[in-house]
């Protein structure tokens, strides 16, 4: 099984630049005007296409287990996010909006090995 979550944007140029930061590193492939990140060992990828009708609407979270080291990321290259959420079940979610509006996420569920 494999999941991709596609983005319309605007710009690909701009949008590619963006979510190489969001992400922390650059696209794993193109094809023709896709961009795409692998998130889970080939199995679950994002995706960044000119739509420019529907760039705006996408909103995707991506659960992780490092939400320490993208913060910490992200604040040395003085990306731009919302305030960290932590909701009731201890789950800490954190969003950053895209240079189009579209919403993305990242979420760390609370180590129950504890």
């Amino acid at each position: 099984m494999e999941l991709s979550a596609i983005i319309p944007v605007r710009d690909l140029d701009t949008a590619v630049a963006w979510y190489s930061t969001f992400l922390g590193r650059h696209p794993s492939h193109r094809e023709g005007d896709e961009v795409m990140w692998s998130i889970h060992e080939d199995h679950a990828w994002l995706v960044v296409e000119p739509a420019p009708e529907r760039a705006g609407t996408a909103r995707a979270t991506i659960g992780v287990r490092d939400l320490d080291v993208r913060l910490r990321r992200w604040h040395e290259t003085g990306f731009t996010h919302e305030p960290v959420e932590v909701y009731g079940n201890g789950v800490r979610h954190v969003e950053a909006v895209d240079p189009d509006g579209n919403r993305l996420a990242f979420a760390q569920a609370p180590d129950r090995s504890i």
